[in-house]
């Protein structure tokens, strides 16, 4: 299938992750060495606690009373573009990148490349345990300048459920989730196709997208993983939008 660009983009978020054995260091010490080799691009830092907690019982005479209890921190570092439309988390356990400024994969995966190279000079990890691309697309028509089309003219049918014989105003919510192996058996697909809103005003229909490579992959292959889940992202969102939708967003060549 032959790729294009899309003039009127639906994407509002696209993320890269690659998982690898726990390194303790990067959650009981800050990255600094890492931090001053991505710098330069990514000098804004943010830290986030993520709080881990379990269910235990206490015996109070012949009762037990549930209580959550505090069993780890996990942080999560963060590192922000000046113009706040990419970044880079890292915790003991993943490094990804994410943007809300999608234009092409050859300039999202040139910045996550270095990011990663960088990583792996500063950690060294033994290999990945995981890598995931995930596509978050909201389509509008009002930006689209189609409101006079229905979601069935749209979206095909398989990923509308009910909406292909039930009258879109009677519709109260519409969520549809599905997972299923890609054609090399190995690596999967999670999506959630649905109905939306943007801006607490914005309808859309909501397509998110998320592919999966669980297995373990040596450091050299990664890059053949990420592409081949990239190159079936775009075959995946051409075969959920009709013809219409796809020349509402004015296709452009890739050049």
């Amino acid at each position: 299938m032959k790729r294009v660009i899309y003039k009127k983009n639906p994407l509002i978020e696209v993320i890269l992750q690659v998982r690898f054995p726990t390194i303790l260091t990067i959650n009981s010490n800050d990255p600094v060495d890492f931090q001053e080799a991505i710098r330069k691009d990514y000098p804004v830092y943010q830290l986030g606690i993520e709080r881990e907690q379990e269910l235990s019982f206490i015996a109070k005479e012949d009762s037990l009373f549930p209580t959550l209890q505090e069993k780890k921190q996990h942080k999560n570092h963060a590192f922000v573009s000046p113009d706040g439309k990419y970044k880079v988390n890292l915790t003991s356990s993943f490094v990804s990148m994410s943007t809300v400024n999608y234009t092409r994969w050859e300039d999202f995966f040139s910045r996550f490349r270095s990011v990663l190279a960088n990583f792996v000079d500063v950690y060294h990890p033994a290999f990945y345990e995981r890598i995931g691309l995930r596509y978050i697309d909201a389509f509008s028509r009002e930006k689209l300048n189609i409101t006079d089309k229905s979601w069935k003219e749209l979206i095909q049918s398989p990923w509308i459920g009910p909406l292909s014989n039930v009258d879109e105003g009677d519709l109260i919510n519409l969520g549809i989730d599905t997972e299923y192996f890609l054609d090399n058996k190995e690596s999967r697909i999670k999506v959630h196709t649905g109905l939306g809103v943007l801006n607490n005003t914005e309808k859309v229909f909501i397509v998110d997208s998320d592919f999966i490579h669980p297995l373990t992959v040596k450091l050299e292959d990664y890059e053949d993983i990420a592409k081949y889940l990239h190159d079936n992202s775009g075959k995946f969102i051409r075969s959920v939008i009709t013809d219409t939708l796809h020349e509402a967003m004015e296709p452009g060549e890739l050049k």
